[in-house]
């Protein structure tokens, strides 16, 4: 890793057959152990076809994610989210999944100091950390804040 500080990013949301939505977003600053957590309103430009309300629907019942249209206080409006990601320029970061490096990559594209994807073998865990996130998970596997108290438990078990 570079000297830069680093930043674990996690997602949370739905991946619909034309485009990923984020509901969840976390930052990690690992050099400081803060963490900051946002929730999003859907795009106001959504349009759910058949297949898509179908897939969202497994969604719910599998994970027991957040819904789509909730009013969740403090919810940021969708549109917010590329704003976000670019407080991530400067920082080396630290993701896991194709989702979250490809939103990462379109949103930062020339300003990232340095990208580290945790490999396609990461696997999760069955049962993840509790969080200490302001909506009641039916699962803390749908979680951002959860996944990353994972990944970066997971890193320390690694330095060493």
């Amino acid at each position: 890793m570079s000297a830069s500080p680093s930043v674990i990013v996690t997602f949370e949301g739905i991946n619909f057959s034309r485009r990923y939505i984020v509901k969840e977003l976390t930052f990690h600053y690992v050099n400081d152990a803060t963490t900051a957590h946002f929730f999003f309103n859907p795009p106001k430009d959504l349009q759910l076809t058949q297949n898509d309300r179908e897939i969202y629907q497994h969604h719910r019942n599998i994970t027991g994610g957040m819904a789509l249209y909730e009013d969740l206080p403090g919810a940021l409006p969708y549109e917010s989210l590329n704003d976000l990601l670019l407080l991530l320029a400067g920082f080396s970061i630290i993701v896991v999944g194709d989702n979250a490096l490809k939103l990462i990559l379109n949103a930062l594209s020339s300003e990232i100091e340095e990208i580290q994807t945790i490999g396609r073998d990461f696997e999760y865990p069955e049962t993840f950390p509790t969080s200490q996130c302001e909506y009641l998970h039916e699962n803390n596997g749908a979680c951002s804040m959860a996944k990353t108290l994972f990944v970066k438990d997971h890193l320390l078990m690694h330095e060493t």
